[in-house]
């Protein structure tokens, strides 16, 4: 760096951003990591998506970051030294990651899952992070930034005003956060609906047994439309579309089984 400068100021320069990196990297690693245990619980023995729970309470902090918006950097040595970050959701009062094994770090992870179904690992945790609210005095809370059109507390828009939400997968997990909320987190649209693509209604049924996401979006007055684009563990053939009443109302996974093929009606589109 010094000997580049000496070349031209403009190496010199080029460093200062870099510098202000490094500097919030520190501060996060000083003030946001920990330790903690997890419990690994592989959602169906079909399905290669497992749920990751801190077994401590809430993280102090999600309290403090729209639901909806939060995110953690986890590193679990079982499996790797290696950092990634998952979405979270706040569900039932304690932090939880739904990952599918799309590489060779999670698909390690799913197979630990196999070994056992639900095992209990250490976990280095970094975050959350998120969208902040801040105190009103009211009482209340709202986004820092209430243009943002996912804040939950901000002026009403006008009544023609729509939200659009779209998820693939366990991607579903942000939208299970905001919805978990209760309706007052999207009562202020006019309409609102949720389209959610995945590949297989195994994997479908086994997501929403976790997250009762179509669930949630019912009692917050969301449409949600399923759509099932291949062939699932069911032997069904896609492209396949449900209905919020078709699944809401299907056996949830575990000792209930999974949802029956006449559940499932042919995507005319």
């Amino acid at each position: 760096v010094v000997l580049g400068s000496l070349h031209d100021l403009n190496v010199l320069l080029s460093i200062v951003p870099a510098c202000s990196y490094f500097i919030d990297r520190a501060f996060a690693i000083v003030g946001t990591r920990k330790k903690c245990r997890g419990r690994l619980t592989l959602l169906h023995p079909e399905v290669d998506v497992v749920r990751l729970r801190i077994i401590d309470e809430l993280l102090p902090s999600c309290n403090a970051l729209e639901p909806g918006s939060r995110w953690l950097y986890i590193k679990i040595p079982l499996v790797s030294r290696e950092w990634h970050p998952f979405s979270i959701s706040a569900l039932r009062n304690t932090s939880e990651m739904h990952i599918k094994a799309l590489g060779d770090w999670s698909r390690s992870l799913v197979q630990e899952a196999q070994r056992q179904n639900e095992v209990e690992v250490d976990i280095c945790v970094e975050g959350p992070y998120g969208k902040p609210c801040v105190a009103v005095p009211s009482g209340m809370h709202h986004s820092a930034d209430i243009a943002c059109p996912l804040s939950m507390h901000r002026p009403p828009p006008t009544s023609s005003q729509r939200l659009l939400l779209i998820a693939g997968g366990v991607g579903i997990v942000p939208w299970a956060d905001l919805l978990g909320a209760g309706s007052w987190a999207v009562d202020a649209w006019h309409a609102v609906e949720l389209v959610w693509v995945v590949r297989g209604a195994c994997e479908c049924a086994a997501l929403e047994g976790s997250l009762g996401v179509l669930s949630l979006a019912g009692r917050a007055g969301v449409r949600s439309h399923v759509h099932v684009t291949g062939t699932g563990a069911l032997g069904i053939g896609g492209p396949e579309h449900l209905g919020y009443e078709e699944l809401a109302g299907a056996p949830a996974l575990g000792s209930r089984g999974l949802p029956s093929p006449p559940q499932l009606s042919r995507n005319a589109g």
